[in-house]
């Protein structure tokens, strides 16, 4: 499968960005599908049969010779015939040349019976044979087509085998995300005294003028004076906006922060002082607080509430959509991409006036 769209956002160097709890981001990269299975090795064809081999036509005798012997001509004028016919035998020296030309008068002389023999055994003898072969030639196509048949239809098989396993855990992976999030806990739990930035009101009111618009999910401002009790400390984590949302397909809820992330502030001595610099170990932990809990983070950069709000906003009901359902796609442009900012940068980027 391919990645999931949102897994872009897994990131920290860039905003917008998402920080997701572990389980909903395991399942965003799909489910983890069987191995495709090993073709088997092609079987073993029969052994093709040999063809008889075509006997050659006995040699032709010589006219010139024939007649001459016919004709009761002289051992001289044979000799001229053999010369002229064939030399090779007066070149051959010894016993081996003599033998030669014993066999090419054998032959000369007896051609016409074993053109006989040829006609009258030996070819209907090879037609035979050129039968036999021919019908086991026919019988060994037959049997390797079979076995080929039978082969690929074995992979076929295989294959759909794969692919029916595929689709039943797609299902599942579609299905199976309702799982994750009902099993976590729901509500901000502590009150809470943290500053709301007018940027966050901004935000907050232009999600609330949408709301009206959604059709598959329901999003519920949640109150921002309510916090995360941390174990061991007085303060609580705050989200800059609580938001529930409920899916309407399948009544999933889920329980997103939405942050907005300034670079600096003013601080008691009216100095500015650096805040969400990348690699902010107070950040990281914060966010994975919230991800333990079940809480899904999605970060802007000030400067994008402030002038993409609306991109903002149906970023965030992109993301919620996408999380219910896995197929779902953005369908409206995001905020444009905004590089973080670390501790000597900083203080370059400019802040919105309000």
């Amino acid at each position: 499968m391919s990645s999931h769209p949102l897994l872009k956002y897994i990131r920290k160097d860039c905003y917008p960005y998402l920080a997701l709890p572990q389980e909903i981001y395991l399942h965003l990269q799909g489910p983890k599908l069987p191995e495709k299975p090993s073709l088997a090795p092609e079987p073993k064809k029969p052994e093709k049969p040999t063809p008889p081999e075509l006997p050659s036509i006995p040699t032709r005798v010589m006219g010139k010779l024939k007649s001459a012997v016919s004709a009761g001509a002289g051992s001289i004028v044979l000799l001229a015939i053999i010369a002229a016919e064939a030399p090779f035998f007066l070149i051959a020296v010894g016993t081996a040349g003599v033998g030669l030309l014993l066999k090419f008068l054998y032959d000369s002389f007896t051609y016409e019976e074993r053109m006989r023999d040829y006609r009258e055994n030996t070819l209907p003898k090879y037609n035979q044979e050129k039968q036999k072969y021919d019908h086991k030639l026919k019988e060994w196509k037959n049997k390797c087509l079979q076995i080929e048949q039978e082969y690929q239809k074995e992979k076929e098989k295989a294959t759909q085998e794969y692919e029916r396993k595929v689709e039943k855990l797609k299902k599942q992976w579609e299905n199976g995300l309702s799982l994750i999030i009902n099993s976590y806990p729901s509500n901000l739990d502590v009150n809470s005294q943290a500053r709301v930035g007018k940027l966050d009101m901004s935000l907050r009111d232009a999600i609330e003028n949408k709301l009206n618009n959604l059709i598959d999910i329901e999003v519920t401002l949640m109150p921002d004076n309510k916090g995360l009790s941390i174990p061991g400390y007085d303060y609580p984590y705050t989200p800059d906006i609580p938001l529930k949302v409920i899916s309407k397909i399948n009544n999933q809820e889920l329980f997103i922060d939405i942050e907005i992330d300034e670079p600096w502030f003013i601080n008691k001595y009216q100095e500015k002082e650096t805040c969400h610099t990348l690699g902010d170990n107070k950040q990281l932990n914060r966010d994975s607080f919230f991800n333990d809990n079940g809480w899904v983070v999605i970060r802007f950069s000030e400067k994008q509430v402030d002038q993409e709000i609306d991109q903002c906003v149906d970023f965030i009901f992109n993301v919620s959509r996408m999380i219910f359902q896995p197929k779902h796609r953005l369908c409206n442009q995001p905020p444009k991409d905004h590089q973080r900012w670390n501790s000597d940068t900083a203080l370059d980027e400019s802040r919105p006036i309000k």
